[in-house]
């Protein structure tokens, strides 16, 4: 139901929601929530990984932008 009412995700998000869980066709529902909620903390960490990185590069362009 989450996935059919969230107004942010992307149609393209959505599909691999869809994709996901037709992957694992046949899993218990636990088996399912398992394999989600590893896969979202997977997404969450690359995310604020990216962030991280994203911001550590606006330090750095700043330095060298002042040092000229």
């Amino acid at each position: 139901a989450y996935n059919e009412y969230n107004g942010t995700d992307t149609d393209e998000i959505k599909q691999a929601f869809e994709d996901l869980y037709q992957a694992m066709n046949g899993k218990t529902l636990r088996e399912k929530d398992e394999i989600i909620d590893t896969v979202c903390r997977l997404c969450s960490l690359h995310q604020q990984a990216g962030f991280i990185d994203g911001i550590r590069l606006g330090v750095r362009l700043t330095q060298e932008i002042r040092e000229q």
